[in-house]
């Protein structure tokens, strides 16, 4: 729209109008970039937005796992996963005197072995134990000695999305997943926008500058404030539906604003 409407100021387009292209003209030639731009929307937003979380999962689970697996000597309230731990040294990733507390609702269980190696691999932090006891306290307390004991920590998997079939499954559930299910949706009609808009982009940018003056950042800015704003509530509330009732209204509503201004005038 801001396009048109600079040829507008500059009578190119009446200059275009006088040797015979009249809008609908100009609409044929429109058409296929808004189908263009809606069709790299939507890549972008099912597509490419997906992938991106992903990226961002992982490496907030990457981060976590480094935090978690930096266990300093001599340092309190330190945790792995629900494990409380406390080590008098610790040489790279061997531990000596490692003391570990889960606090549960109905019982406490206390570990304490004399050396300790860790591993973490992927989402996994693996810790192997050695030489020490167990204690698990409720309204008895029960000590196990051991000569090895294996602790796994495993965060949250984030899948990985890569192929088509990838890309498919993440939104697989979004009739269970609402939030995901208004993401979809939302995501399809802000996709969409250029390409239903089609008739307000003419009609906001098409003037005559001698008898008109030029509203089209103004009308523009409304156009898409209010779409976003339709898209965004309508999605809650009815997120299948809406992907075919939204776009027809706004493209019947864009027709009748077009038809009484631009094409009426031009």
């Amino acid at each position: 729209a801001i396009s048109i409407s600079k040829l507008s100021s500059e009578y190119e387009l009446i200059i275009i109008t006088s040797f015979g292209l009249n809008p609908t003209g100009i609409l044929k030639i429109l058409l296929p970039t808004t189908i263009l731009m809606s069709l790299l929307l939507l890549v972008i937003s099912l597509g490419l937005i997906p992938k991106a979380l992903f990226l961002k999962d992982n490496f907030i689970n990457k981060k976590k796992q480094e935090a978690q697996f930096n266990i300093q000597a001599g340092e309190y309230g330190q945790r792995i996963g629900h494990w409380f731990i406390y080590v008098d040294k610790k040489e790279k990733n061997t531990f000596k005197n490692m003391t570990l507390l889960k606090l549960e609702q109905n019982k406490d269980t206390l570990i304490s072995s004399n050396q300790t190696t860790t591993n973490t691999r992927e989402n996994t932090i693996t810790m192997n134990l050695t030489d020490g006891k167990s204690f698990t306290i409720s309204d008895t307390i029960q000590q196990i000695d051991f000569k090895t004991m294996l602790l796994v920590n495993t965060t949250a998997k984030v899948k990985n999305i890569k192929t088509l079939d990838d890309f498919i499954s993440y939104w697989d559930d979004r009739n269970s997943n609402l939030s995901k299910s208004k993401d979809f949706t939302f995501s399809i009609l802000i996709s969409l926008f250029p390409l239903v808009s089609i008739f307000f982009i003419l009609a906001t940018g098409y003037f005559n500058p001698r008898y008109n003056t030029n509203k089209t950042t103004i009308l523009s800015t409304l156009v898409l404030v209010t779409f976003v704003v339709f898209a965004n509530k309508i999605s809650w509330i009815y997120p299948n539906a809406s992907l075919i009732f939204l776009p027809m209204f706004w493209f019947i509503i864009g027709y009748i604003y077009y038809h009484l201004t631009t094409k009426k005038l031009y």
